[in-house]
């Protein structure tokens, strides 16, 4: 009840507040051959976040070096070791983040440790180094995750399946942490081209956020950079044209001692109105305890025995998936058509305030408790400068979200949940163990 209650209070002032007041303070620099700086100052922020961003991941991964943004990341723009564990020893927090479309290292620190943190990860962006040892190491690190990422999520493989059929010819084909083929791919030579091209200075997009003197950041990055002058806002991405989907894909075997069905639906791109309407509707779906596909489809005598979900948000284009786990005699036919049309439904039935509203709210508290961190606030203004172009894309979001109707939704799903925009994945469960091996 108190988390509800502080949920409430969180929704009721940003509403009567309209925008974000501290939107006023925020400052865009530039300097000549390097980064933009984005001074986003908070003085009731309990602490201060550092930063770097940039507009690479799967997205644009070079052809066939799946994962380089991933360990270009890991291995180049952390601090060194002694910086790092200085700061660790002040308090400092690290954290790493590559999504198909971006890629950041960040650090959050108390506010009198600004310059010492700032002067760190400002160091990585001017003079990134990349030696052999710390791209091996980088490169061991990402095989490292994905091996423990499929163990803890076993229909990884199965997602992964959906994206690169959605997406095939696209970045978004391939995981963010890259594949086997494209990690192995990966030499000093490769690595060392894409560092000077997408990683290149003037490429990165600093961010400062939370407790801070803008002045004392602005003397250390001009220190560093040179003469700032006020930065100009960024051309957002361009969308591009995708090819046809391929409506139904042999999946192969997972380890789950089950069969599993995925359907996923390619979505209009993250800055479109109609990806919010579709986050609604798939909170909706599958968000939460007891959502609508687990009333309608997870039955005593169906063959669904689990569903689960996923919402994906990205710059050239959402993705949804759907799976269920089954068991029983299954009718492939019968199966596709009930769990399909289960979803594409809201494209011709009305949807109901009941359903609809919990789910608007429960996004909208999520987005505003985020940008009250200061490093969720760094993510926010890192991806609407970098995405879209303006630092005034998340508080948009944000008005189109509070705005939706029902109607609308409806609107959205017919023009989005469509035949052609789908794919069906068809997964095996793994070999049964003969009896007595392990």
């Amino acid at each position: 009840m108190r988390r509800l209650a502080i949920l409430v209070l969180i929704l009721a002032s940003a509403r009567s507040a309209g925008a974000d007041s501290r939107s006023a303070a925020i400052q865009m620099l530039s300097f000549p051959g390097g980064p933009t700086i984005v001074l986003a100052p908070d003085s009731l922020a309990g602490a201060v976040n550092v930063g770097i961003w940039y507009a690479a991941g799967a997205r644009n991964d070079p052809a066939g070096h799946a994962g380089l943004a991933f360990v270009l990341t890991r291995g180049v723009f952390s601090p060194n070791a002694a910086s790092r564990a200085a700061l660790e020893g002040a308090g400092a927090a690290f954290h790493l983040s590559v999504t198909p479309d971006l890629s950041s290292v960040s650090v959050t620190l108390p506010a009198e440790q600004l310059r010492p943190g700032l002067e760190a990860m400002a160091g990585r962006v001017a003079t990134p180094v990349l030696d052999a040892q710390a791209l091996g190491a980088a490169i061991e690190g990402a095989r490292a995750e994905r091996r423990q990422r499929e163990q803890q999520s076993p229909l990884l493989p199965g997602f992964e399946r959906v994206s690169a059929t959605l997406f095939a010819g696209h970045g978004y084909a391939a995981p963010a942490s890259g594949d086997d083929a494209g990690l192995a791919s990966i030499t000093e030579a490769v690595a060392s081209q894409d560092l000077a091209s997408r990683f290149a200075p003037a490429r990165a997009l600093i961010t400062v956020t939370g407790r801070f003197d803008p002045a004392d950041a602005r003397s250390v990055l001009e220190k560093r950079f040179g003469v700032a002058s006020r930065g100009e806002p960024l051309k957002p991405p361009v969308i591009p044209k995708f090819s046809p989907i391929e409506p139904r894909v042999d999946g192969g075997a997972m380890a789950l001692p089950v069969a599993v069905v995925l359907a996923g639906w390619r979505l209009p791109p993250g800055s479109d109105a109609d990806a919010t309407a579709l986050e609604v509707l798939a909170r909706m779906l599958v968000g939460g305890v007891s959502t609508r596909l687990d009333r309608s489809l997870v039955t005593a005598e169906g063959p669904i025995v689990q569903i689960q979900g996923s919402f994906e948000r990205r710059a050239d284009a959402c993705m949804f998936v759907v799976a269920g786990a089954l068991s029983g005699a299954i009718d492939t036919t019968a199966i596709e058509s009930r769990l399909t049309g289960e979803v594409e439904r809201y494209a011709r039935a009305p949807v109901r305030e009941s359903d609809f509203q919990p789910a608007q709210r429960a996004i909208e508290s999520e987005l505003l408790q985020r940008i009250q961190t200061s490093e969720g606030r760094g993510e926010a203004l890192a991806a609407a400068l970098l995405l879209e172009g303006s630092l005034d894309a998340f508080e948009q979001r944000l008005g189109r979200l509070r705005a939706l109707t029902p109607a609308a939704l409806q609107r959205a799903a017919a023009s989005a949940l469509t035949a052609d925009r789908r794919t069906v994945v068809w997964t095996e469960p793994a070999a049964a163990t003969e009896e007595g091996q392990p």
